[in-house]
């Protein structure tokens, strides 16, 4: 279990405690996207709701979602552990922090972009329920309107929560001088335990018992949402805005990456963004999650073929991208706020990339032999449900 002062830690959520935070680490302290023709209203939460199997939440105009209500409704919450009610259940925490996090995506392409969004654009989140963390994103535009829908499974907001609430405890716990028995990689260690076993189709979150939290320890689990969602959002931007690959000579992993690269090279310049790392660290937990619960996934269908879309999901270099990206522009900022631990936090975060899967787990075929998940059992792919098309995505470009 690796440890880091307390006073790095929280400066890299960006909440305030031993360490001077960085100016503007406040949670919504940007009204407007800066130099973007379209406009985020931040003086209310966006309107959402849940059609069918979709919560929907309206990040950019009001105007109903109608393109994504039949393949919403065709979504079945049938046989999914834990799926019914889902939308009133992560709403609550899900629509604010999605607001905070599309301005600070918008504001980081915006702020350093001629290409911009259009006033006219409509941009809608909306979440649908999977056992494997992903995301993706289309758009399109009628007449003068650009709509863009970025899509994410009800796994990857729980490992983006648990993520949070876990890095949260590290730092409470660094700060009082010991190690968490409630930190990431306990939970880590939760996910590999059950790798050996049965491949399951939900896993439990880490437990949020802890009393007695401040605002700043709030603050912080708040402010790592934030930043993971919108470094979620600004690699679907980077897609959209940029390219389909991210100016990589190929889609695919080499795609995925660019566009993580660009997405976190604009947040640190654009918004000074002391959690920039962190993003690193949630791409390492799905891959523990990955291990217990792909087979499960309703999204394995793709149009390269089951192996193919999995051996896209290769987590692990780009996690690492991530960290050297993060610290190539710490040394190029020159001692920036957004900086602070340097090398330290860096060694940190790979401490969590260096951690190995050290088994996947056990699938049931169709023939009811058991096999490794590394095989892959097609029998998986026949409980693939229809949903709307992705041409950009974590895992596909």
């Amino acid at each position: 279990m690796r440890t880091v002062p307390a006073c790095i830690l929280w400066a890299v959520i960006g909440a305030a405690s031993a360490c001077t935070p960085s100016a503007g680490s406040g949670i919504a302290d940007v009204p407007r996207a800066r130099g973007a023709e379209i406009q985020i209203d931040t003086t209310r939460l966006p309107r959402s709701e849940a059609i069918g199997g979709c919560l929907i939440i309206y990040l950019v105009d009001t105007a109903s979602a109608t393109d994504l209500y039949g393949p919403c409704s065709a979504q079945s919450l049938t046989g999914i552990p834990g799926a019914t009610g889902f939308q009133q259940r992560i709403a609550p925490e899900l629509v604010p922090v999605a607001l905070n996090a599309i301005v600070g995506a918008v504001q980081a392409y915006c702020g350093v972009s001629t290409n911009c969004l259009p006033a006219s654009t409509r941009l809608r989140l909306y979440v649908v329920p999977d056992a494997l963390p992903n995301a993706w994103s289309d758009s399109g535009r009628v007449r003068n309107t650009l709509t863009i829908n970025v899509a994410v499974t009800t796994s990857l907001v729980t490992v983006v929560s648990s993520v949070a609430h876990t890095v949260t405890l590290d730092a409470i716990a660094a700060e009082q001088h010991h190690r968490s028995d409630l930190g990431l990689d306990t939970w880590l260690d939760s996910l590999d335990a059950h790798a050996a076993g049965p491949c399951r189709d939900s896993v439990a979150i880490p437990s949020t018992a802890v009393p007695h939290l401040t605002v700043d320890q709030i603050t912080a689990e708040y402010r790592l949402l934030v930043i993971t969602y919108e470094f979620l959002l600004a690699h679907e931007l980077a897609h959209l805005i940029v390219g389909p690959t991210c100016g990589a000579i190929s889609a695919g992993a080499r795609a995925e990456a660019a566009c993580d690269s660009i997405a976190i090279d604009r947040m640190m310049r654009t918004n000074n963004t002391t959690a920039a790392p962190l993003p690193a660290i949630t791409l390492v937990a799905i891959r523990h999650y990955d291990a217990i619960a792909a087979p499960f996934s309703r999204i394995g269908e793709h149009a390269s073929g089951y192996d193919a879309f999995f051996a896209l999901r290769d987590w692990l270099p780009r996690a690492t991208a991530i960290n050297r990206e993060w610290l190539r522009d710490c040394a190029s900022q020159g001692g920036s706020a957004a900086c602070i631990g340097g090398k330290a936090t860096a060694s940190w975060v790979q401490h969590f990339i260096a951690r190995p899967v050290h088994a996947t787990c056990i699938a049931r075929g169709a023939d009811n032999q058991s096999h490794s998940l590394t095989t892959r059992p097609q029998a998986s792919v026949a409980h693939a449900r229809h949903r709307p098309s992705k041409p950009y995505s974590m895992t596909d470009g």
